[in-house]
């Protein structure tokens, strides 16, 4: 599997995510861990044209003012999807169907609650973040919480992609974006692949 790396639109990402021996040691890595954090996935071109383009986009507002406040939209940027699943069903050495993507807009007041009956279910989540000098102290990190309290804390970085475990003891939220991001937002897109014994059930 790591030789058919060079798909079609692989040249979007980072020469060094398509060497074999490097995903080899991703791959270990997420097994270990239960994550892993790739940083400066996409050449610079590639990210950069995703940058306007979500900066650009319309964001459907949602608001529960108990649960969240965020903008939301589909992506449909086949030729990225495209790179984006492959790289990632090679990573994790699985066969997985092409997942809906969605694009996600946190700015100023934005949030997402902890809630007592929503849990996470078994799978794997991931995150691409495009948000460009973004500092910690404006909030907008993503906390994933497990049954022991331990957390995994996914910081707004450019270019950065996440990948994570998840089972259904797990939760999650977005930490509230205070007045200190003034018009900054923090751009990410964000999908899940089921584990395959969960969509037996």
């Amino acid at each position: 599997m790591e030789n058919d790396l060079l798909y079609r639109g692989g040249s979007m990402i980072a020469k060094m995510y398509l060497d074999p021996d490097t995903v080899k040691e991703l791959r270990k890595t997420f097994e270990k861990e239960g994550s892993v954090h790739l940083t400066q996935f996409f050449e610079k071109e590639t990210y950069e044209m995703l940058l306007r383009m979500m900066k650009k986009a319309y964001y459907q507002r949602v608001y529960e003012p108990l649960r969240c406040s965020y903008g939301v939209q589909s992506f449909h940027q086949k030729a990225l999807q495209q790179a984006l699943h492959e790289f990632l069903c090679t990573l994790l050495h699985v066969k997985h169907p092409l997942p809906e993507m969605k694009m996600y807009s946190f700015g100023h007041r934005d949030y997402t609650v902890l809630q007592d009956d929503v849990f996470e279910k078994k799978g794997i989540l991931v995150q691409f973040d495009v948000t460009p000098h973004w500092k910690e102290e404006f909030g907008g990190s993503t906390y994933l919480i497990d049954k022991e309290q331990d957390f995994l804390r996914v910081l707004p970085l450019a270019n950065s992609l996440v990948v994570m475990k998840t089972d259904s003891t797990m939760k999650r939220f977005v930490k509230y974006v205070n007045h200190t991001a003034t018009n900054r937002r923090r751009l990410f897109l964000e999908w899940f692949y089921l584990d395959k014994q969960e969509n037996t059930h």
